[in-house]
């Protein structure tokens, strides 16, 4: 006896809900069904009743497809690429090594001055210490709560550092000192790791004092006076050590920030862009950088838009931070979808020539489809990358997948 057309109408219908929510999950696992269950539930029991019917095996046929298609693309990822989170652990092992001994080196190297402050608190009191007395004095801070503790008055942003019962010292974060040394700590976090802990450990110098109201307490707060602070060192423990050179002319770096790209270079895959390299291969090419955080290589994969302008350089550099948080938090292997490249020619301004032309000119411009798995080889999402023909007539990237 064979199922009725009612009975596979009403099985083919909660099955079919399933296979849809599959399909718009776009190869990424189904977290959530409103039809598995029942479809399941109405399989089981119509294959009871009909236990030789050929209709109903096609139908476990599709369930049993349908779950596997749920469980969303996989891959299987070799040593080889996820070796990236071992190299950047021991890149971060070379840079912390002495680390803590770098930042107590230079902190007592500044103890020997007769301007440093023996005790950071109670801070001086301004009514018994006269400003031309202190200022340029050093005090070393423990409590450094960026941005947690960040308050603006005026024009410029300031950090709180104290407490209505100890005094305090208003951090200057818009001066060029404090602009120095926290630039040699974002170099840090896009060449190294941005995933660093706070409070951080400072040296500042004592530049002013004024009356603010940093609103640091639970209701806006009552105007305070403090010792404004320029910012020399910035320690993040167990993590890197940034400092301000008091020769030349005063710039800033992190430890061992001119022994790092030798250093890293060992681990690089990819040194350089292949010759005559087609759009899926550039792809490749410009996810190992990211992943390897070879910032080299990641501006030679840019279209030259990309730097052509302050603005469009700080857009490269926040997709650059954006991508390496990714990787941290999810991201493990992006894959271009191989066949599926669709190559078109548009029109666009590009001086092709040594003079400065106003004029469109033609060119070809690629989409690339892209899938993103995690560390364990499941699908995350999908994407598109998009690669344009430079006037050398060689693919570089217009528009990432971030």
């Amino acid at each position: 006896m064979d199922p009725t057309s009612t009975e596979l109408n009403i099985v083919d219908y909660h099955l079919v809900g399933f296979e849809k929510e599959i399909e718009s999950a776009a190869g990424r696992p189904l977290t959530h069904s409103r039809y598995k269950d029942t479809a399941k539930t109405k399989i089981d029991g119509i294959a009871q009743k009909y236990p030789n019917s050929k209709a109903i095996q096609e139908l476990i046929d599709r369930f049993n497809k349908a779950v596997e298609q749920g469980k969303g693309d996989h891959v299987e990822l070799n040593d080889e690429a996820l070796k990236y989170k071992t190299q950047e652990a021991e890149i971060q092992s070379f840079l912390n090594e002495n680390i803590e001994d770098h930042w107590l080196k230079a902190v007592d190297e500044l103890k020997s001055s007769e301007t440093f402050l023996k005790s950071s608190f109670p801070v001086p009191s301004y009514t018994e210490v006269a400003f031309d007395d202190i200022e340029g004095n050093l005090v070393v801070l423990e409590d450094f709560d960026y941005p947690k503790k960040q308050f603006n008055s005026g024009a410029r942003s300031y950090l709180q550092i104290g407490s209505r019962n100890d005094g305090h010292y208003f951090v200057n974060l818009s001066n060029p000192a404090f602009l120095k040394v926290y630039g040699a700590l974002k170099r840090y976090a896009r060449t190294v790791n941005s995933n660093f802990p706070t409070p951080w450990k400072i040296v500042g110098q004592i530049i002013n004092i004024s009356m603010m109201s940093p609103s640091i307490y639970n209701s806006v707060s009552k105007p305070v006076k403090g010792w404004v602070l320029d910012v020399l060192f910035i320690y993040v423990p167990q993590t890197t050590f940034c400092y301000t050179e008091f020769t030349g002319n005063l710039n800033a770096y992190f430890s061992k920030e001119e022994e790092l790209e030798a250093f890293k270079a060992n681990y690089y895959s990819i040194k350089e862009i292949p010759k005559n390299v087609n759009p899926e291969d550039l792809i490749v090419v410009f996810n190992t950088a990211i992943k390897e955080k070879n910032m080299a290589l990641y501006w030679e994969c840019l279209d030259d838009a990309w730097s052509a302008t302050e603005t469009s350089k700080s857009r490269a550099l926040f997709m650059w931070e954006n991508s390496q948080r990714k990787y941290r938090e999810a991201y493990a292997y992006i894959e271009p979808e191989i066949g599926n490249t669709k190559i078109v020619i548009i029109n666009r301004k590009v001086d092709f020539s040594d003079k400065q032309e106003d004029v469109k000119h033609a060119i070809e411009q690629a989409t690339i489809p892209v899938k993103i798995y995690s560390d364990e080889g499941k699908l995350i999402t999908k994407s598109v990358a998009k690669l344009q023909k430079n006037k050398n007539q060689e693919w570089r990237v217009v528009h990432g997948w971030h």
